[in-house]
This record gives C-alpha cells, sequence and structure tokens, in this order.
C-alpha cells in the first residue's frame, strides 16, 4: 500500500522573506515544477490570527478577496487593479530563481510602488 507524504517546505530554499507592519509573512522559495530554473513557490504566514503555518497563496483566494474589497469600495478598486495591471505590463520575467536574482527583481519592480492610499481596502476580504 502506497502512502502520500506532505511535502516539507524544507525542500524548497527561502529565497526572500517580507514582513509587514500587521504579522504578515510572505516566502518566495524555490519551486519544483516547471522550469526548476525560474520556478517559486509563494507562502503566507498570518500571526495576527494566530497562524504559524506556511501556506500556499490559491489564485482563487486572491480572486474572492478583490471582489469583497470590490462590494465596499468599487471606485478605489478598480483604481488599485488599474496600477496593479498597467505594473503588471510592465515587469521583467525573472532571470533565474537564485536568491539574489530574485532579491534585485524585487528591489527593481516593487519596492518603488506606493500603496499607501488603498490600506483601507484592507478592512474587507481574505487580506486584513
Amino acid at each position: 500500500m502506497s502512502s502520500w507524504r506532505k511535502k516539507s517546505l524544507d525542500d524548497n530554499p527561502l529565497l526572500y522573506e517580507f514582513v509587514n507592519d500587521d504579522g504578515i509573512t510572505i516566502r518566495v522559495r524555490k519551486g519544483t515544477k516547471g522550469n526548476l530554473n525560474t520556478d517559486i513557490l509563494v507562502t503566507i504566514t498570518d500571526s495576527k490570527i494566530g497562524d504559524s503555518e506556511e501556506k500556499n497563496i490559491k489564485h482563487i483566494y486572491w480572486v474572492v478577496d478583490v471582489l469583497m474589497k470590490k462590494e465596499h469600495d468599487k471606485d478605489l478598486m478598480n483604481q488599485f487593479l488599474r496600477v496593479f495591471v498597467n505594473s503588471w505590463n510592465s515587469l521583467d520575467t525573472f532571470k533565474s530563481n537564485r536568491k539574489d536574482d530574485i532579491e534585485q527583481w524585487i528591489n527593481s519592480h516593487l519596492n518603488n510602488i506606493d500603496l499607501s492610499e488603498y490600506e483601507s481596502l484592507n478592512e474587507y476580504g481574505f487580506c486584513q
């Protein structure tokens, strides 16, 4: 009889870790699927709700979160989505999933985006 073992995140070396003031930690780990030179795994931990286990971010959670936020402030959420799409369209792809390449990519693409005007959206949805 075969047994199934949950894969340990130790199999995916940590490439980058971001901790925000609200107790949410986002980690970028080296992936093991697809193109092994550029594949990454993104996980999240939310300490403010007592969550200490890293979880993969599922696309459907993000979609539902956007819809819930949009229900409460349609104009602001639409503005955020326009900024997001414009930023997305200007991004370069990863050159590799080496730690220094990931850090350089984050510093050149993400650290210059000011999201402070959208903080009121954090009151709604999954990502609160």
